[in-house]
């Protein structure tokens, strides 16, 4: 017998306040539609002219629970810091301008 998860509701984002994000007893399909919805808002935040550290910065203060815990006790201050200020390399020339990757570093680790 298939038993098969009710479909969330429908979420819209309009970037200009801070969600709520929370994991805590949540399946792993569960956890995985929560970072697709963070991800949904961080391009909501982006519409509205946030940077990716910004968008970022938006995500994390939403943390609640086992999230918060991690991002305020597992993580040093430092990774933290390195988690905002990622950057991505466009090409293999040092001309090349870097681009803010803080959202996708976070949703990586």
């Amino acid at each position: 017998m298939l038993l098969e998860e009710p479909k969330p509701p429908q979420k819209s984002f309009s970037g200009l306040e801070v969600i709520a994000w929370n994991i805590d007893g949540m399946t792993e399909h569960q956890i995985m539609q929560v970072i697709s919805e963070m991800s949904m808002a961080t391009n909501a935040y982006s519409a509205k002219g946030n940077t990716d550290k910004e968008a970022a910065i938006n995500i994390y203060n939403g943390f609640s629970g086992q999230l918060r815990d991690w991002w305020y006790n597992y993580l040093s201050s430092d990774e933290r810091n390195k988690i905002l200020n990622a950057v991505k390399k466009e090409g293999d020339s040092h001309l090349d301008p870097s681009k803010q990757d803080a959202v996708c570093t976070l949703f990586l680790l």
